[in-house]
């Protein structure tokens, strides 16, 4: 409220003490103290690092991590894995592994970037390119499989004649870093008195097997105890063939000996067994290309052809791996694995009486 007395000089109110205040502390009074702000910087804040909370770890994707963990590896026999006997967080070296088991009947089998064809048995891998069940299977470094064909094919596309991106991940493939797959049939439904341990089969056509892959309503599962002898990583199935002395804990065992192929985290090769496998690549490669020239596809049947002189290569240098001192290891390990059949045989009759 303002009164004008009879002078005609206005009185100002409460309000207007108010808002004359307000004006004045509104108004800059910089340049009574020679100030001035500094010019403005562009910085890239994005390449400043984040700040992270203390004990915070930034997750990884390792795919070799992820492979370690996930499959089963058939060894170079001349290789030396003492420390994988100590540590089973240690990496396989890629040129010591001959061959990658992956279970058919497994969930990480169809998610390793393969599809599941609705009229194949459940955990049949389809390649990723072609998307038919895999001819002659091979895996790349980063966990993929495809049809040797079908990866052949795909790295000639290529003008990098070295290496190339992936299909399904886009990390980097080359020839040489190809892994033959050997597919597994986990049987579950067993009878108590028989030891029958999963069928492996390494074409991509598996023959018709009378057990089921997966557990149904009314039949049997049996289950087996696992032991792990002290400072080792070698975990076999507890039975009258293991522990035994004549199976080292400690010592790269053969795949023909007793639950090693079945369970164990890696195992040797013999060049027989690999032979064999890759014999059957081949069979399966000449059916392939029958196929493919009835339909009268030039380009395929060639690859093909590759595919097939690739894999004879494949079985020279499996043939070249049996030296003497290899001869001589198998034979004592057959040596072996007569005798610890023969306890265990023993061990039954004198339980029978």
């Amino acid at each position: 409220m303002t009164t004008t007395p009879a002078d005609g000089t206005p009185h100002s109110g409460p309000n207007n003490k108010r808002s004359s205040k307000k004006m004045a502390s509104s108004q800059s009074l910089n340049h009574l103290l020679n100030f001035s702000l500094p010019p403005r910087q562009t910085h890239q804040y994005q390449s400043l690092p984040r700040r992270r909370k203390p004990g915070a770890q930034q997750a990884v994707w390792n795919k070799e991590r992820f492979l370690n963990a996930q499959y089963r590896f058939v060894m170079n026999p001349s290789g030396d894995y003492t420390v994988h006997f100590a540590d089973p967080d240690i990496y396989f070296q890629w040129h010591d592994i001959l061959q990658i088991i992956v279970p058919r009947s497994s969930a990480l089998a169809s998610a390793s970037g393969s599809l599941v064809q609705a009229t194949h048995e459940e955990g049949v891998t389809s390649c990723p390119i072609c998307l038919s069940p895999p001819t002659a299977p091979r895996m790349t470094k980063c966990g993929h499989v495809f049809c040797f064909p079908c990866i052949l094919h795909y790295l000639n596309t290529s003008d990098n004649l070295k290496w190339v991106r992936c299909p399904i991940c886009f990390d980097s493939v080359n020839e040489r870093q190809l892994k033959a797959v050997k597919w597994i049939d986990n049987t579950l439904c067993i009878d108590d008195e028989d030891d029958t341990v999963p069928t492996a089969s390494s074409s991509s056509a598996s023959a018709e097997n009378p057990m089921v892959s997966t557990p149904t309503p009314g039949t049997q599962l049996r289950m087996r105890l696992m032991q792990r002898p002290q400072i080792t990583t070698l975990a076999l199935p507890r039975s009258r063939t293991w522990p035994s002395d004549l199976l080292p804990p400690h010592q790269a065992p053969f795949h023909f000996l007793p639950d090693v192929h079945a369970f164990a985290k890696f195992m040797l090769a013999t060049p027989s067994a690999l032979i064999a496998d890759l014999t059957a690549d081949l069979d399966d490669l000449a059916t392939e290309r029958r196929m493919l020239a009835s339909m009268k596809d030039d380009l395929g049947v060639n690859f093909v052809d590759a595919a097939d002189a690739k894999v004879r290569h494949q079985i020279e240098k499996a043939t070249a791996l049996e030296t003497p001192q290899l001869k001589e290891a198998i034979e004592a390990a057959h040596h072996a694995l007569e005798q610890i059949e023969g306890h265990a045989r023993c061990s039954i009759g004198g339980r029978a009486e």
